[in-house]
């Protein structure tokens, strides 16, 4: 395949990224608090992923 084909290809490739860095930060520090019991009730987070669409294989 050339690579002008590999940019007209359907469907084009597309990844999700996710926030690992901010997810792992906050588990942290919600564990820390649940440790020293300042926090006692669940916690239900969502983190914003990312879609990033790609050009080539």
């Amino acid at each position: 395949m050339t690579i002008a084909k590999k940019f007209f290809s359907k469907p084009q490739l597309a990844t999700v990224r996710r926030p690992v860095q901010e997810m792992a930060g906050t588990m942290a520090r919600l564990l820390q608090e649940h440790i020293e019991s300042t926090r006692t009730e669940p916690t239900s987070l969502i983190f914003e992923p990312e879609l990033v669409l790609r050009h080539s294989a």
